[in-house]
């Protein structure tokens, strides 16, 4: 018996769950171009106050398709149809990862905890992101992914 699987069927029940992530990681996608094409249909200048805030949510929506991205690779291991899927999200993969901990720590030390650390102290984001490396402007942002 599979474990997780209602009726016992590994490879159906392990697709499925591939194809969940592989629909909420093209939704999330989706979210974040539609974000920065809207930017610029209402010129939302970069610093303002609503241009700041979709920023953050575009920030918390890039570290759920990093999640994604993790648990789409765990399918991929003995599976080739999938792997081959997954080939197609190779340069988007790259990308992400680049930027993987500093998306995490923007998102909890600026967004998701607003300047506190996991003891609720006060600690400015700036301090807590430092040296690490994150897009500043929208041109480091490559979503570029073809499937």
């Amino acid at each position: 018996m599979c474990n997780g699987s209602p009726d016992g069927d590994c490879l159906n029940f392990m697709e499925t769950k591939f194809y969940e992530s592989l629909y909420n990681f093209d939704s999330l996608i989706k979210l974040i171009l539609d974000t920065f094409v809207h930017h610029d249909q209402l010129h939302i200048l970069p610093g303002s106050p609503l241009g700041r805030d979709t920023m953050s949510m575009t920030y918390m929506r890039l570290c759920a398709v990093i999640e994604e991205i993790s648990i789409l690779n765990s399918f991929c291991k003995d599976d080739a149809k999938l792997k081959a899927i997954m080939s197609h999200l190779k340069p988007f993969v790259g990308y992400a990862t680049q930027y993987e901990k500093g998306f995490n720590e923007m998102r909890n030390s600026a967004y998701a905890h607003f300047n506190r650390d996991k003891n609720k102290n006060f600690r400015p984001f700036w301090t807590t992101i430092g040296k690490i490396a994150v897009p500043v402007v929208r041109e480091n942002c490559d979503l570029s992914v073809e499937i």
